[in-house]
């Protein structure tokens, strides 16, 4: 898509921008949940990397979705610094306050600087034929916010594109607390889905979510987007990290982000396919991005007499193999059962086994508990 002819500056109205007259669609990066503070570089760096995949994507602007900035900091100053960061990019950047963004719930911004904080649903920020809104802070109840969207719907315009900016949890499936940051007890400025699928509204982008992308897709031929966070904020937060692009009137995009983020990996060897256990291994972390930390956990049976290989020296190979990839943390807890497959009585098990009418799940499950037991009978005498 071209770019835009906006001049790079400080101050600029979107009025004058004619998207629909020029044939072009408006691109959308939506993110949320940066939780922005001083001493966290890497978070500073996720919003780099938004940044430069919005130069990439050519975006028009940039949406999110609360928690930009992490409770207990220097709300003020981080505002000042984010600012200072997003000046003179050739997109509009719309901000929508979360539950940890008290700042900006108080926060003063003119249409014609941005960022701009979108927190109404009385009066649009709107692009040309786009209109973005916001859900006020403050509802006692979600009964009280499902009146203000029933009066909010009959503002919406079939001849414009309705874009619903939401910081919050949706009702209408059960998330754990770890999958929200594990901020909160209860339910933040809870939503149901079911209150606008009647309404001409086109996508509502939320934020609030951590673990990972989620897109639904309305009766009414709407989408709501959680995109997830940019950036692993605690360990919880596993795998690659997303952002949502969306040209308006196209179903939204999910797009993985270079960004910091925590993957997890449980390994159990058993003594017949140690090796190719190994080798997914690699495979494995081989598909790992360069920003990933993997807490890497290696348990198991291995017969270390048969691979001709010491346990030090596989836990050291392992070790390279894996952080020549990435960082992470390595728990190594393999246990050397090489006389043990060798006795009498684990040999006449497996014949059983083999034998047996079982599943080749099931064998291998109660080949681990055989090895276990015999491993616990040998540590006690």
């Amino acid at each position: 898509m071209p770019v835009l002819p906006w001049r790079k500056a400080d101050k600029f109205s979107l009025n004058l921008i004619n998207l629909k007259g020029r044939g072009q669609v408006a691109t959308i990066i939506h993110t949320g949940d940066l939780h922005l503070q001083e001493n966290a570089e890497y978070r500073w760096e996720a919003l780099g990397e938004l940044v430069k995949t919005a130069r990439d994507r050519k975006a028009d602007i940039m949406v999110i979705c609360g928690d930009l900035i992490e409770d207990g900091s220097d709300s003020k100053h981080i505002w000042q610094k984010f600012k200072n960061y997003i000046k003179g990019e050739n997109f509009y950047v719309l901000v929508a306050p979360g539950n940890q963004d008290r700042y900006l719930k108080d926060e003063e911004s003119t249409r014609e600087i941005s960022p701009v904080i979108v927190s109404s649903l009385e009066e649009p920020v709107e692009v040309e034929n786009i209109r973005f809104w916001g859900i006020p802070p403050g509802f006692k109840n979600d009964m009280e916010l499902g009146r203000l969207l029933r009066t909010w719907a009959r503002r919406l315009d079939y001849e414009k594109t309705d874009i619903l900016l939401y910081h919050g949890e949706i009702m209408d499936k059960t998330y754990e607390r770890s999958q929200l940051g594990g901020e909160l007890k209860e339910r933040y400025l809870p939503f149901k889905l079911e209150w606008v699928q009647e309404f001409p509204v086109d996508y509502i982008l939320g934020g609030h979510l951590h673990s990972n992308y989620e897109s639904f897709k309305l009766q009414n031929g709407s989408y709501f987007v959680y995109p997830g966070a940019p950036v692993s904020i605690t360990r919880r937060d596993t795998g690659k990290r997303k952002a949502n692009l969306v040209y308006p009137g196209q179903e939204p995009l999910e797009i993985t982000l270079n960004t910091f983020h925590y993957q997890q990996l449980n390994l159990f060897l058993n003594p017949d396919d140690a090796w190719h256990s190994l080798e997914s291994l690699k495979e494995y972390v081989s598909s790992l991005l360069p920003s990933a930390y993997l807490f890497l956990g290696v348990t198991g049976f291995v017969d270390f007499n048969f691979m001709g290989i010491d346990k030090n020296t596989m836990e050291e190979e392992i070790r390279k193999l894996v952080f020549s990839y990435c960082n992470g943390e390595l728990r190594f807890e393999v246990q050397d059962v090489s006389d043990l497959i060798d006795s009498d009585l684990y040999c006449k098990y497996i014949d059983y086994l083999k034998s047996a009418n079982l599943s080749l799940e099931d064998k291998e499950k109660l080949k681990t508990v055989l090895l276990q037991a015999m491993v616990g009978l040998f540590h006690e005498n």
